[in-house]
C-alpha cells in the first residue's frame, strides 16, 4: 500500500566511499506485507552492489520481498559526480531517494573554533575564517575541516591534516569524524597551544587529499591585574533604553586576551541583563538597560581584580528640530483668494504692474477691481481708456503693493 525510505547515505564518494539505502514497504493497514512479491531496485548514476535477497549488476536489482518488508542495497560511486536517484518498486508501489556522488576534491574549507576551558562544546571563533584571537592556555581551539568537490558537494573518505608554523605555536591534537563521510561532513583538528611567546604570529596551513587553505592566529598573553588592560564601550542614551555595552581585555604586550577570559560589569544604575561573560576574540559583550530617569551612570567592570570605570549620561536633550522653511512669498501678478462667482470677490493683490492687474482680472473673468484709498473707492477697469483709469493710476503711479485689497467684480 505504500513505501518509505529511510534515512541513508546522501553524499558518497566518487568510487571507493559507498553508503546503504533502505525502503520499507507496509500493507493498508500499516503492517509488513506478505513476502515474496518481486522487488527492484535501479540508480542513473553510480553502482549497486549485491545484498541478501538481491542480485544486482551494475544500476539494478531483482529480488524478493523479504518477511518484514524492509530492503536495503549498496550504493558506490562509479566514477562519475553528480546527483542520483535510486527507485525501489514492488507490486506497482515505489519510492526515490536522492543522493550525490562527489567528485575528486576541489577546494577545502577551514574556520577556526574555540572552547573554553569551562565548556566541552566547540564554538564558531567571532572570526573564524581570518582570526586573531589570543589562542593561549585559556582556550581551547581548533580547525574545522570541510573539503568540497567542483561542485560544492562535501567529500566523503578525506581525512584532513595540518601544518603550522612556526611549530612553536601550536601541535596538532585529536582529529575527528576523520574520515569525512555522509553523516560528518566535516572532520574537527584539535591544536595544543605550543611553547610560542605571547605576540607571536601564526599559519596554519590545511591539506585535504593535496588541496590546502590558511588559517592565521597569534598567541595570546595571560591577564596580569597589574599590567593588562580593560577598555569599556558605552554610550550616553535616553531613560530606559536598551544598548549594548562591550569590555575589551588586552594583556600587558596590548594583545587581545585569550577567549574565555571571564568578565563582570557592575552599574551604579539601569541594570545588566546579565552581569557576568566571557571574552571572544577579546572582547566581552552585555546588554544594558538604562535607568527611567535622567542622570550620571557610572560602569564598571572586573577582571579578576583588576577594575576599570566609564561614565555615561542618562536622559540627554534631543537636539532641536531644525525650524520650518518659509513658505515662498505668492508671485507678483496674481491673486490670493479666488475669483469664483458672479458679483464682488474679495481678493489681496500680490503686487504687480497695472499691467499685470489687467492680465489678472481679466484672467479670472472679471470686469474691474476696486481698492480703497483714504476711504475712497478707486476703479481699475482693464482696456478703459486712460481717462477711465486716472484716479487708479494717480493712486497707485508704480502699479498696487503686495497686500493691497481689492474687490473683483465679475
Amino acid at each position: 500500500a505504500s513505501a518509505t525510505v529511510t534515512a541513508g547515505t546522501v553524499s558518497i564518494g566518487l568510487t571507493a566511499a559507498s553508503g546503504n539505502i533502505s525502503a520499507t514497504w507496509v500493507d493498508a493497514n500499516g503492517l509488513a506485507p506478505i513476502p515474496g512479491g518481486t522487488v527492484t531496485a535501479s540508480t542513473n548514476l553510480g553502482v549497486l552492489t549485491n545484498v541478501a535477497g538481491l542480485t544486482c549488476t551494475n544500476q539494478s536489482c531483482t529480488g524478493t520481498l523479504p518477511i518484514g518488508g524492509v530492503v536495503t542495497v549498496t550504493v558506490t560511486g562509479g566514477g562519475v559526480a553528480g546527483a542520483g536517484t535510486i527507485t525501489f518498486s514492488t507490486n506497482s508501489v515505489s519510492v526515490t531517494k536522492a543522493f550525490t556522488v562527489t567528485g575528486t576534491v576541489s577546494t577545502v574549507t577551514a574556520k577556526m573554533q574555540t572552547q573554553t576551558a569551562a565548556s566541552t562544546t566547540y564554538v564558531d571563533s567571532a572570526t573564524p575564517n581570518a582570526t586573531t584571537f589570543g589562542f593561549n592556555t585559556n582556550v581551547g581551539a581548533a580547525l574545522l575541516v570541510t573539503p568540497v568537490d567542483a561542485g560544492g558537494n562535501v567529500v566523503s573518505g578525506v581525512s584532513p591534516t595540518v601544518t603550522i608554523l612556526p611549530a612553536t605555536c601550536a601541535s596538532q591534537g585529536a582529529v575527528t569524524a576523520s574520515p569525512i563521510s555522509a553523516t560528518n561532513t566535516s572532520a574537527r583538528i584539535v591544536l595544543t597551544v605550543g611553547t610560542a611567546s605571547a605576540g607571536t604570529a601564526c599559519v596554519a596551513t590545511v591539506t585535504a587529499n593535496t588541496k590546502t587553505t590558511t588559517v592565521n592566529f597569534t598567541i595570546g598573553g595571560t591577564f596580569s591585574s597589574t599590567t593588562s588592560t580593560q577598555t569599556i564601550s558605552a554610550a550616553d542614551s535616553d531613560i530606559a533604553k536598551a544598548q549594548t555595552v562591550t569590555v575589551t581585555v588586552k594583556d600587558s604586550a596590548g594583545l587581545l586576551i585569550g577567549d574565555g577570559t571571564a568578565v563582570t560589569v557592575v552599574p551604579s544604575s539601569g541594570a545588566f541583563v546579565s552581569t557576568a561573560a566571557t571574552t571572544v576574540n577579546g572582547v566581552a559583550t552585555f546588554t544594558y538597560v538604562s535607568p527611567g530617569s535622567a542622570q550620571t551612570v557610572n560602569i564598571t567592570s572586573i577582571v579578576g581584580t583588576q577594575t576599570a570605570s566609564k561614565t555615561i549620561i542618562i536622559g540627554t536633550a534631543p537636539a532641536p528640530a531644525p525650524a520650518p522653511a518659509p513658505a515662498p512669498a505668492p508671485a507678483s501678478g496674481t491673486f490670493t483668494g479666488t475669483v469664483t462667482s458672479a458679483g464682488v470677490n474679495p481678493v489681496t493683490w500680490n503686487g504687480g504692474t497695472d499691467a499685470q492687474l489687467s492680465t489678472a482680472v481679466t484672467a479670472a473673468g472679471g470686469i474691474s477691481a476696486t481698492a480703497f484709498v483714504g476711504g475712497q473707492a478707486v476703479v481699475y477697469i482693464p482696456g478703459a481708456p486712460a481717462f477711465v483709469n486716472a484716479a487708479w493710476v494717480a493712486a497707485f503711479p508704480s502699479g498696487a503693493s503686495s497686500g493691497t485689497i481689492l474687490l473683483v467684480v465679475k
